[in-house]
């Protein structure tokens, strides 16, 4: 079989690990070399709706912290078991993600970094992440041998993916990942979100762009975009520029916020709350009947995507769960004495919502975008954008997508199909790319240079024990730091940063008066590798 670096075909697999949906894309290099929209999702079937090329981010171990199982199976599993009250000394973890996004901004995520499961079980954050990657590896396996693709494993190329928010120690979290589910190093791609959703984007061919203006190119040399990468959990928004060769200049890069389709969840929750007298009314149904509990979640996640439905209708008709009736037998009553009394219905055992009602849970979330994408372009250095990109898997929604055109109409509003899938996708193309830049310059002690050029550094005797740079036995040790200044001097220019501290073997040279080290740096991506 031939390998993936002599030049012959091989495939490139993608893992993305999302807020609620996870999943992988694969192709092959020879087809993506002719067509890159050659990229492939499986389908996951769903219980009680209709199929999806991405799964639950749900994992169930048994008490043994062993796997069991992943996304809608593990809902199915863990239903079963709590039907016959034999679930509690499981772990559930259920949008795990979601729950790192706070312990990232504060802490930072490291190999101690922890998550609860539904149940305040505690386990280590990089042991649910292995579970979960471990799995969608396996299952592209037995996939590929299932579709007759006949490729040894060690000819896939694989592409994780991370959130924009994690930093430095987010890609050590995930290489660490990586590496307990025996992916090979030189076989792997670290990449974000952002610029996957963008490289897919500038890919797609415009009629695959819903609202894109015949005859009018949105990715030629020069034009800006905003992009709005609107998760489950999250929202970001960043703003590029296309260059010279398609690479495209990241302008801004707007603070994540947690105005995701989880945010509608909460909305939905928070009304059943405020009806039942409490978050604690809740909890005892959720006690006494989890499987039900897990059951009306999902319920209410498909007439969300189902929103289209809210224009056509004046009442939502919800199935509710027996048990949620033997808990509350007064709902009815509970209902009449709240603000949602001529809004709400309980009749043979479903629930009818007043339309309006509906998208109220949606409007924070709307609120919050809106407000967001606004404050974005008032900054002075993102004028020119015409378009704005929606993708991610609240994007999927046609209420969001209707309050966005209806805010920002006089910009081209452009929606690739499936935009939950353009960061499984993208991620595919970028297993060969370096597509990516951001405003910046880097620099080392006072020297500056700018990314991807070569600069040599010469070793001065009475500097080798600076802090920021030293030679002894092993090599040579150099701080990088980054400006967006071009004219900073780095470490006296109080807008530099710190990126890191860099290692340079150097084992058989002894420093001297004149000895010079050539160091490359390489901007790209969100790793750094040594370059021979």
């Amino acid at each position: 079989m031939a390998k993936a670096d002599d030049g012959a075909d091989f495939l490139v697999a993608s893992i993305h690990i999302g807020t609620t949906y996870s999943g992988y894309a694969f192709g092959m290099k020879r087809e993506l070399t002719k067509d890159p929209t050659k990229v492939y999702c499986p389908s996951w079937d769903v219980l009680d709706g209709p199929s999806s090329c991405k799964t639950s981010t749900t994992i169930l171990l048994d008490e043994n912290r062993k796997f069991v199982a992943f996304g809608y199976e593990a809902e199915e599993q863990y239903a079963k078991l709590a039907d016959e009250n034999e679930h509690k000394d499981y772990y559930y973890f259920h949008r795990f993600k979601m729950i790192l996004y706070e312990k990232v901004r504060t802490t930072g995520l490291n190999l101690n970094t922890t998550v609860l499961d539904i149940h305040n079980k505690e386990l280590p954050a990089i042991e649910v992440f292995s579970h979960a990657i471990r799995f969608m590896k396996n299952h592209l396996f037995r996939n590929i041998e299932r579709l007759r693709i006949f490729i040894e494993k060690e000819d896939i190329f694989w592409i994780l993916t991370i959130p924009a928010i994690w930093d430095s120690s987010g890609m050590q979290f995930m290489t660490k990942v990586a590496d307990m589910v025996n992916i090979d190093s030189s076989k792997l791609k670290i990449r974000s979100e952002p610029e996957a959703v963008s490289m897919w984007c500038t890919h797609l061919p415009f009629e695959k762009l819903h609202g894109s203006k015949e005859k009018i190119s949105h990715f030629e040399e020069g034009s800006r975009f905003l992009v709005l990468d609107a998760g489950g959990g999250t929202i970001d928004i960043f703003v590029l520029e296309v260059k010279a060769g398609g690479k495209l200049r990241e302008l801004e890069r707007a603070s994540w916020r947690d105005w995701g389709g989880t945010s509608v969840d909460e909305a939905f929750k928070k009304m059943f709350c405020d009806i039942l007298g409490g978050e604690e009314e809740l909890e005892k149904y959720f006690n006494r009947y989890p499987d039900e509990y897990l059951m009306l979640n999902r319920i209410f996640e498909i007439k969300k995507r189902n929103a289209e439905l809210f224009s056509k209708k004046r009442r939502v008709h919800m199935s509710i769960p027996i048990g949620f009736w033997d808990t509350f037998p007064d709902i009815e009553f509970r209902t009449s004495q709240s603000i949602y009394n001529d809004s709400l219905q309980w009749k043979a055992h479903k629930l009818r919502i007043d339309t309006r009602t509906l998208e109220e849970c949606f409007k924070p979330a709307c609120e919050g975008v809106i407000g967001h994408i606004n404050e974005v372009l008032q900054l002075p250095n993102v004028r020119g954008i015409q378009s704005i990109l929606m993708v991610g898997g609240f994007s999927d929604s046609p209420t969001l997508q209707n309050a966005i055109k209806k805010t920002f109409s006089n910009f081209n509003i452009l929606i690739p199909e499936d935009p939950s899938l353009a960061v499984l996708k993208g991620a595919v193309l970028l297993h060969d790319k370096e597509i990516y830049s951001t405003e910046g310059f880097f620099g080392i002690e006072s020297k500056r240079f700018e990314s991807d050029d070569t600069i040599l550094l010469q070793i001065i005797p009475h500097k080798l024990n600076s802090n920021h740079r030293e030679v002894n036995n092993v090599g040579l040790s150099v701080s990088l730091f980054k400006s967006k200044n071009k004219n900073s001097t780095c470490l006296e220019n109080s807008d530099s940063k710190y990126m890191g501290n860099v290692s340079v073997p150097a084992h058989d040279i002894k420093p001297a008066n004149n000895t010079e080290f050539k160091i490359t740096v390489v901007q790209g991506g969100k790793e750094l590798k040594n370059c021979e």
